[in-house]
């Protein structure tokens, strides 16, 4: 998928929050592409970093939109995506 704007300016901050949730248990390079089972992203902490960006673009989002994501790029887009229409209202 295309990054955009808004796409790296929150990639990067789902990162940083991934790596604070994983600690040293994440030896991997996350990116794109890293599977969040790989990198021991739960559901608990898929809710820790969802309130996180909920706070930070003031936006809501429901369990429905982030179900099926696998991969942190996959996660940026959808959040990204949700972002852009709802500041478009």
């Amino acid at each position: 998928m295309a990054y955009g704007v808004l796409d790296n300016e929150i990639l990067p901050h789902i990162i940083q929050i991934i790596k604070k949730h994983a600690g040293d248990t994440v030896a991997v390079t996350i990116g794109t592409d890293t599977a969040l089972d790989a990198i021991q992203i739960d559901s608990m902490d898929m809710l820790e970093i969802i309130f996180m960006i909920e706070e930070k673009y003031d936006v809501h989002i429901s369990d429905d939109m982030i179900g099926d994501v696998d991969t942190v790029g996959h996660l940026s887009d959808r959040l990204a995506e949700h972002i852009k229409s709802a500041k478009q209202i």
